[in-house]
């Protein structure tokens, strides 16, 4: 039984399936139009929603704009001067510099505030009128007494603003009455400046009290720190440190000065004196010395050269060479006794240019001590004499600051100027009727759109041709409207040729039925002519697959042709109960082997229409329709011109991808405004992996409410025309 089929002819449908997120791809250039598609179609969809609430909103917006009492405003201008923020007089200086924003914001909240109102609220009386306060109350308030009711009334009629880039403040104050508005308003910047007067003033004199307590016990330090000071210079004589200082350091750097050229000296002696020691009389001609002994040693050596030559020539006893020889004698004398004496002279030289560079050292070492010591003195006479300085420094200061806290607490400050007192107004400021219907008008329609949007956003299903082609890249071939009682229509299959003569058909089944032969005319033009096998299938349970399939097979036989209906969903059938035949025998039997092809084909009430019901439940459907489908789909290809096939659900089962490939053509039933998208297109995902050629979708149950377009199968549509006039319409013809 499991013969092969021929291989299903494909046609030019052309399947791209979107991505699984986003439906198209957003990185196009054409994202942003089919993004705008979108919208507009959501918008078209709730259009009459959007409309009635747009209306019923500006309506009534309207109507309450109406009802509303006039009230009018008034706006005084006040300027505020930054220069005149100061604390204590006006002879002090800022300590920080300020913050124009801050100032004019600090001065907004105190426009506002219950100081300010308040007076405001007693002086005009508000307290006693019924604008803002009840009769009631008011009856049992005083002249003095304020509710919190009236007084947040009265702030709420408050209005300060500012104008761009300058220091005014508009004060305005709105109320029934234009004359009590500017009344109020002018009354409140008065209160206003009065209030910063008072304000400051009271911080002034409350500044001046305490610095008064505390200059006595500034003056009482300031005189302690000056006696202190009197008290170290005397025990210390330490009168003007800086003059002393500087003739201390100019000794200290001579003794400094004398000490080196001591010690250089000393240095030179000591050469000198080891050189005489030491007895080498050619190292004391070098020296400094050496010039006398020098003399002496050229008149020896010249001497003894003459005694050299007369020895030559004459005899010892001659008495010439004796005298010389006396001469020479008398010249070694001389030469010992200048050696002798210029090494005492070295001596004594030495032994006192080493005591002079002690006792400079002592001196020296005894200056220092003495310049660290009054450094130290200096330094505590400095210190003693800052602390003096600073604690009369702050109290003078001290004392500035209270006379002019003291002058400045009576004095009117100009800070504040009036530039512009308020005036009555002749034209109410609200209500305002035509601008609250247009801005009721526009908020509301951006409102009901977004909403819209926002809902059609969160809808995952799909209500339309072009959402269902978007989404799934599949063409729509087909749309059935939504009828009432569905149930009851589609499963009875009522036809003009069902109904009792003279019997009018109710609309919503020729709409429904109409659909219907649409949707066989473009099988009949798509699908193939000799003998073809289409697969009816829907990826979720309710979608209308089997009532589509039991009505399509009525319009295909209602031409002539023989048509099979066969039941392939094994778990759930319907064909049976669609039609009321027996189901003990069925595609099931058939498969299993327990009966034969003619034995499980029924004959309907319907000429050329007959059915395959899918008979008992099996154990196992997909073992089944994978190893003898294929025999039975080839059995009735060579019996009926049109093989329809009910199949299962696509999700959640392996039948309709066996069924599905082993076909000519597939359709995939898709309910309007109730199948998932994403279920829908991993239905598609499924059938494509089957290698099942896809025909289309056909899009059940659409709303003609949301979707215009779809009206021609609505009631009105057919009112004119008469059953006579409609006699096309009978399907079994």
């Amino acid at each position: 039984m499991n013969a092969p089929l021929a291989e299903p002819a494909r046609t030019s449908v052309e399947l791209r399936l979107p991505d699984a997120d986003q439906g198209w791809d957003s990185g196009s250039s054409s994202s942003s139009v089919a993004l705008l598609s979108l919208y507009s179609v959501l918008v078209r969809r709730y259009r009459w929603r959007i409309a009635t609430a747009v209306v019923v909103i500006t309506t009534a917006v309207g109507l309450f704009s109406l009802t509303r009492p006039h009230e009018y405003e008034a706006s005084a201008v006040i300027r505020v001067d930054p220069t005149g923020q100061q604390t204590l007089g006006s002879n002090a200086q800022p300590e920080v510099s300020f913050d124009a924003l801050q100032l004019m914001t600090t001065e907004l909240q105190v426009i506002t505030s219950p100081a300010v109102v308040l007076d405001v609220i007693r002086q005009a009386g508000l307290n006693q009128d019924p604008e803002f306060n009840s009769e009631a109350l008011a009856a049992r308030a005083g002249p003095q007494r304020v509710s919190q009711k009236t007084l947040a009334a009265v702030t709420s009629a408050v209005s300060v603003s500012q104008p761009a880039n300058s220091f005014l403040l508009q004060v305005g104050f709105r109320s029934r009455s234009p004359e009590l508005s500017s009344q109020v308003a002018n009354l409140l910047v008065k209160a206003f400046a009065d209030h910063e007067y008072e304000s400051r003033a009271n911080a002034l004199q409350d500044s001046s009290r305490y610095m008064s307590s505390q200059m006595d016990a500034l003056r009482a330090q300031m005189e302690g720190s000056q006696q202190a000071l009197v008290d170290y210079e005397s025990t210390n004589d330490v009168l003007d440190p800086d003059d002393k200082t500087n003739v201390m350091q100019a000794r200290l750097s001579q003794l400094n000065e004398a000490y080196n050229k001591a010690q250089v000296a000393r240095v030179q002696s000591e050469v000198d004196d080891d050189i005489v020691r030491g007895g080498d009389l050619d190292a004391l001609l070098t020296s400094d010395r050496g010039t006398d002994l020098e003399v002496l040693q050229t008149q020896l050596e010249s001497d003894q050269r003459r005694l050299a030559n007369l020895g030559q020539i004459y005899g010892p006893n001659y008495p010439l060479l004796q005298q010389q020889e006396r001469l020479v004698l008398s010249d070694r004398n001389l030469l010992t006794d200048k050696e002798q004496h210029i090494a005492a002279q070295i001596a004594d030289e030495y032994r006192s240019r080493r005591s002079q560079e002690t006792l400079l050292f002592g001196l020296l070492q005894q200056q220092k001590q003495a310049m660290d010591d009054f450094n130290r003195k200096a330094i505590q006479y400095h210190n003693l004499k800052a602390k003096a300085d600073s604690v009369a420094s702050l109290y003078y200061g001290l004392q500035q600051r209270v006379q002019d806290a003291t002058v400045g607490a009576g004095l009117h400050s100009e800070e504040l100027r009036v530039v512009s007192p308020a005036r009555p107004s002749d034209r109410p400021v609200y209500p305002r009727p035509l601008l609250a219907t247009a801005l009721a008008g526009l908020l509301s329609t951006v409102v009901c759109v977004g909403l819209a949007v926002v809902a059609g956003a969160l809808d995952r299903t799909m209500s339309s041709e072009d959402e269902a082609e978007r989404w799934l890249g599949i063409k729509v071939i087909g749309a059935l409207p939504e009828v009432e009682n569905q149930g009851e229509v589609l499963r009875a299959g009522v036809t003009p040729a069902a109904l009792l003569p003279g019997q009018a058909a109710p609309a919503a089944a020729r709409g429904f039925h109409e659909a219907i032969l649409s949707l066989r005319s473009t099988l009949q033009f798509a699908a193939e002519q000799r003998a073809p096998v289409i697969a009816v299938c829907s990826s979720m349970p309710g979608e209308g697959k089997s009532t589509i399939s039991a009505n399509l097979a009525r319009a295909l036989a209602a031409t002539g042709s023989r048509v099979v209906l066969v039941d392939a969903d094994l778990r759930k059938s319907t064909v049976h109960r669609h039609f009321g035949i027996p189901n003990r025998i069925g595609l099931s039997s058939v498969l299993e082997g327990s009966a034969t092809i003619q034995d499980a084909v029924v004959a309907s009430d319907e000429m050329h229409l007959s059915l395959l019901p899918a008979g008992p439940s099996p154990a196992s459907a997909p073992r089944l329709l994978q190893l003898g489908f294929g025999a039975v789909v080839g059995a009735l290809r060579d019996r009926f011109d049109h093989v329809l096939i009910d199949c299962p659900p696509v999700l959640g089962f392996a039948d309709t991808q066996i069924i599905a490939s082993l076909v000519n053509s597939v359709i995939l039933v898709v309910r309007a405004g109730l199948t998932d998208r994403v279920h829908a297109r991993v239905a598609v995902r499924h059938l494509l992996n089957g290698h099942a050629n896809i025909l289309g979708v056909v899009l059940n149950g659409v709303s003609q409410r949301q979707h215009s377009y779809y009206s021609y199968y609505g009631t009105q549509y057919y009112s004119g025309y008469k059953d006579s006039e409609n006699e096309d319409l009978d399907l079994a013809r």
